[in-house]
């Protein structure tokens, strides 16, 4: 996945005004959600973090939003382990917090690129990839920037 244009986002340890959701992250749930310097520290070890055999499958969601389905999978799916990918910091606080809230143990989540998803997983990690509603940059002159393309799905399918 060299080709991608390697997007690159704030720190969240760099933000001038940190509030509930960008503390959240390390604080109340740091055991359930990783930063974007944490989160790459965790490629092929997330089994580890489970804390769970290496038959067990690991599942992903792109782009999880307010959390719905992704608790609908974590809560229906108790074999599975989920992984979310969220960027923006309420929604992936509202997320983990609905499987917190229900001691959901298969579910965890990091605040990341998903251009960059090649970093947070070592081929053949994962099992299943959910990718629902991706950001779509409808400009005709730069297709290179949607999330779905080939090179993505060939990393993804590996």
């Amino acid at each position: 996945m060299t080709e991608f244009r390697r997007p690159q986002i704030a720190l969240t340890k760099a933000l001038k005004i940190p509030n509930y959701y960008t503390e959240a992250i390390n604080g109340e749930f740091g055991e359930y959600a990783f930063n974007e310097e944490r989160a790459p520290l965790n490629c092929g070890k997330w089994r580890e973090i489970f804390q769970v055999p290496e038959t067990k499958p690991v599942d992903l969601e792109i782009g999880t939003g307010n959390g719905l389905h992704f608790h609908h999978l974590s809560r229906t799916h108790l074999d599975r382990c989920v992984v979310g990918i969220e960027l923006k910091y309420k929604p992936l606080i509202q997320s983990i917090r609905r499987c917190v809230r229900e001691n959901l143990k298969n579910a965890r989540i990091c605040r990341y690129h998903a251009f960059n998803v090649d970093q947070l997983f070592a081929a053949n990690e994962l099992n299943d990839v959910y990718i629902h509603f991706p950001d779509p940059w409808t400009s005709p002159r730069k297709p290179q920037n949607r999330f779905v393309n080939s090179m993505v799905l060939d990393f993804l399918y590996e």
